[in-house]
């Protein structure tokens, strides 16, 4: 791209001090809400995540940790959705639950990924003809499985 390599070397050291930087992340209006409101009925959360090792360090600082019974991260797993082994180790870390539900915006690694081990999803905030079921934001994601609470229990 036209960067001569000591320019290249520099810059290449000062990336992880600004992906890391808080400010570069937002959470979405219903996350905390949605969390929070599932949790009181019975939900335990665990993230499912493609990403750097720093992950729960960038959840620390947006205030998102506590929310959450633990983090499976492929950087620190081995394995990158949608392995079937990383839905595995997060239904391993949740106790294996008789009813699991993946919440995920990537049709394939999340949502078809997911559902290839027996795991319910919800695409969220995207549509695609692959999916089951789709929400246009967490609110309507949180209603399907309240709604399937009733039948089937946290």
């Amino acid at each position: 791209v036209g960067i001569r390599p000591v320019e290249a070397r520099e810059l290449a050291g000062t990336v992880r001090g600004v992906y890391m930087r808080p400010g570069r992340y937002r959470l979405f209006d219903d996350s905390i809400a949605v969390l929070e409101s599932l949790r009181k009925n019975g939900w335990q959360h665990v993230i499912v995540s493609n990403h750097v090792p720093e992950l729960s360090e960038i959840m620390d600082s947006i205030g998102l940790s506590g929310h959450f019974l633990a983090v499976v991260n492929s950087a620190v797993t081995g394995y990158e959705k949608p392995h079937p082994r990383s839905f595995e180790i997060a239904q391993e870390v949740a106790g294996e639950p008789a009813t699991a539900w993946m919440i995920g915006d990537d049709p394939l690694a999340d949502i078809l990924g997911a559902e290839r081990v027996g795991i319910q999803a919800i695409l969220v905030r995207r549509q695609d003809p692959r999916c089951l079921r789709a929400a246009p934001d967490l609110f309507a994601a949180a209603k399907i499985i309240e709604r399937s609470d009733a039948i089937t229990g946290p």
